[in-house]
């Protein structure tokens, strides 16, 4: 038994443990002991699970890694998908009608589930964008203008319905997916795998708040954006300032 033993660390990735592509030395040896000492740490991201290989960061997980806003659930350690949530080819008519005549839309892109990767298409081309999503995709992210977001947001969330989980990434970067396999839910079922009897989950944007709002400690980062401070528990430091690392320490 460890000091951190019964402990479930989920952190998201960009913008939380990672800064312009790099975890600080600080950040990687305060997880190093965290592990050590009994905890399970892994990665709540939007991005599928190769992330660490591709940006060649020495970090292990010891837990299985939570992508694509929870619609995957990975074991690094077997190379198994454990859980994958996939959209419905019914979203096709949907989504047109989000694309049709709507301005400050830059580009389209589908995260399928069979190719492994993000397919950019065109707004207009419908029948590329049904055959993707006929493919069963895993979540669509839509590449907008920052004056437009807002207003492209709440008309996303107003076609979509109870159904569909819309969140914002960052302020250029809408994501839809099914409202079943967001981060928080995902990260429960995680919890309840590992047998942890405490989940902890830390953040910085909008596509955070469900897994700090289900979290039994919600932490927010000191570069956080204010609705995410208001939905946690603690805020700790900022990404350039080690915050995962200080989050750690005072657990």
């Amino acid at each position: 038994m460890g000091k951190y033993t019964g402990l479930l660390l989920c952190s998201d990735f960009d913008g939380t443990l990672c800064y312009q592509g790099q975890v600080s030395p600080a950040n990687l040896e305060a997880i190093e002991v965290f592990e050590q000492n009994g905890g399970r740490f892994t990665l709540a991201t939007g991005r599928y699970p190769w992330i660490l290989r591709e940006l060649k960061i020495p970090l292990r997980c010891n837990a299985p890694l939570v992508c694509m806003n929870g619609a995957i659930l990975y074991d690094g350690e077997t190379d198994r998908y454990l859980y994958e949530g996939t959209m419905s080819e019914d979203y096709t008519d949907v989504l047109m009608e989000i694309l049709r005549g709507q301005k400050g839309i830059r580009d389209l892109r589908i995260c399928s589930s069979d190719t492994k990767q993000a397919e950019t298409i065109p707004t207009d081309a419908y029948e590329m964008i049904h055959g993707a999503m006929r493919r069963k995709p895993y979540k669509i992210l839509l590449h907008v203008d920052t004056e437009y977001s807002d207003e492209i947001k709440d008309k996303v969330i107003c076609l979509s319905g109870d159904r569909y989980a819309v969140s914002r990434s960052w302020i250029n970067g809408i994501e839809i997916q099914e409202a079943r396999y967001d981060k928080g839910k995902t990260a429960r079922r995680l919890a309840n795998l590992v047998g942890a009897d405490k989940l902890i989950c830390v953040g910085d944007y909008e596509n955070d708040l469900s897994m700090l709002l289900e979290a039994d400690l919600g932490v927010a980062m000191g570069n956080a954006v204010d609705v995410v401070k208001q939905a946690a528990d603690w805020v700790t430091a900022s990404v350039t300032e080690d915050g995962i690392a200080r989050l750690i320490e005072g657990l």
